[in-house]
């Protein structure tokens, strides 16, 4: 039986190599394919979907070889409970310019601090990254897109964005956000701490309206 890679056709060289992917994980002999995929060293786009916890591992080993993917979209099994899948990159792909995560997480994966060339982060499915009460992202240099779907990162208290040259627009989906007490902007574009500002005081969200002393710097 021929693997995955064989299948597809790619090599380990040439111009002939893979550069996307998309699958739908699901079936027999799951891991074994999940473990295969960082043999296709040249891939650029890898969407996953229906990815279930028992794949954390081989999954974080795969991407660990990926070092040439700028687009990962992975999306975990949808059911009652959600799956929480742990990521674990030692070396996450430095070209990465587009991560949309849709899953569950048991803690904020630092590893995406590390992505340098990120243009867009988009966290995550709703009820599922709930634990994290505080959320530092700096020093993103392209990162120009954050999105925060609705009641992801519910139980965050403080958010701290610092250093993000590219980050013009408001966070789609920061109204969101229904206990964020304190709101921290450091070194920003000036449009983005005006917009802001007036997007929290429009929305009456409760970092501008509700508590007495909310930070924003």
């Amino acid at each position: 039986m021929s693997t995955l890679y064989e299948r597809l056709g790619c090599v380990f060289s040439g111009s002939s190599a893979c550069q996307i992917v998309a699958l739908l994980v699901s079936g027999f002999h799951v891991v074994g394919v999940i473990r295969e995929l960082g043999k296709l060293k040249q891939l650029k786009e890898l969407g996953l979907v229906e990815v279930g916890r028992e794949l954390g591992t081989a999954l974080s080993s795969s991407l660990n070889e990926l070092q040439h993917l700028e687009k990962l979209n992975i999306e975990s099994k949808l059911t009652s409970n959600d799956e929480v899948i742990d990521l674990n990159l030692i070396s996450p792909p430095p070209m990465l310019q587009n991560l949309r995560l849709r899953e569950r997480l048991d803690k904020w994966p630092e590893w995406i601090l590390k992505l340098q060339n990120v243009v867009q982060l988009k966290l995550f499915r709703g009820g599922g990254f709930q634990k994290p009460k505080e959320l530092f992202l700096a020093k993103m240099v392209n990162l120009n897109s954050i999105v925060i779907e609705k009641e992801a990162l519910h139980s965050l208290i403080k958010l701290e964005l610092r250093s993000i040259p590219q980050l013009e627009m408001v966070p789609t989906g920061i109204q969101n956000l229904k206990k964020l007490q304190v709101l921290i902007i450091l070194d920003m574009q000036t449009k983005f701490v005006h917009d802001i500002v007036v997007v929290g005081e429009k929305d009456r969200c409760k970092w501008i309206a509700e508590h007495e002393a909310p930070c924003i710097n």
